[in-house]
């Protein structure tokens, strides 16, 4: 009996290894490393993180359209509740590892022009990510509160180490921080381009964090390049006036 017993209870502490290892934001791989999100209200001093359960791997692959609802969510309503302050929260969504990052900026075109940015970039999101797991164990599609000055380094957006608006701010402070209810947060991924040995942006999509739902559109809110047909159009089109102005010019 005491034999069954040892081996029942060296299985339950397996188990509950296991899943403690797997209640956490994944980290530190090349294809499995998850998005995260983080939302600051600074007038409550309260974050609330979310681990979006998106992989490095999905989002080089490219991802559609996407709602997150919180309205069911706890720690969202708590976070969400009678001392809300929409006009001082702000929020950020990455995921990254090493010469890979993905993370939402409020900049136009974002620049890591050097691959050691790249790195610190990546690194940044990864110890963000390593400090929310310090805290409550979240995995995808979970959430955990941290309150600043509470356990300090355990997933608060102000825990006296980089913040998330200037978490990139080893690699040129790519200004992360989206307002909530701000329409398209723009969102980038950043890679290391073999061919430029450099690393190479691309607009991935558009964040929106408003209500209880955080929503992502793919796509790019610049300017559609025209096919070259058009182009061609355009310019036959544009002779023909010149043709017809010169005619008229010389009746």
């Amino acid at each position: 009996m005491k034999k069954i017993n040892k081996t029942l209870l060296a299985a339950a502490l397996l188990a509950a290894g296991t899943g403690a290892a797997n209640a956490d934001i994944v980290i530190n791989s090349a294809t499995g490393s998850e998005a995260f999100m983080q939302a600051y209200d600074s007038s409550q001093k309260l974050t609330f993180n979310f681990d979006l359960g998106i992989t490095l791997a999905q989002l080089n692959a490219g991802i559609g359209s996407k709602t997150f609802n919180f309205s069911n969510d706890a720690n969202w309503n708590t976070f969400h509740g009678a001392n809300f302050n929409a006009a001082t929260t702000q929020f950020i969504v990455a995921d990254g590892y090493k010469t890979q990052a993905y993370f939402t900026s409020n900049l136009v075109s974002p620049v890591l022009a050097k691959t050691t940015l790249l790195l610190a970039a990546s690194g940044a999101i990864e110890n963000a990510a390593a400090r929310i797991n310090s805290g409550t164990p979240i995995s995808a599609g979970t959430s955990s509160l941290a309150t600043d000055g509470i356990n300090p380094g355990t997933g608060q957006w102000a825990d006296g180490q980089s913040a998330p608006q200037t978490i990139w701010g080893s690699a040129g402070d790519q200004q992360a921080a989206i307002n909530y209810g701000a329409a398209g947060g723009n969102f980038f991924g950043v890679a290391f381009d073999l061919a430029t040995k450099l690393p190479a942006t691309t607009e991935i999509g558009h964040f929106t964090l408003n209500g209880s739902a955080l929503t992502f559109a793919p796509g790019s809110v610049s300017a559609v390049p025209l096919p070259a047909a058009v182009w061609m159009f355009g310019a036959g089109l544009m002779g023909l006036l010149r043709l017809s102005r010169r005619k008229s010019a010389a009746i």
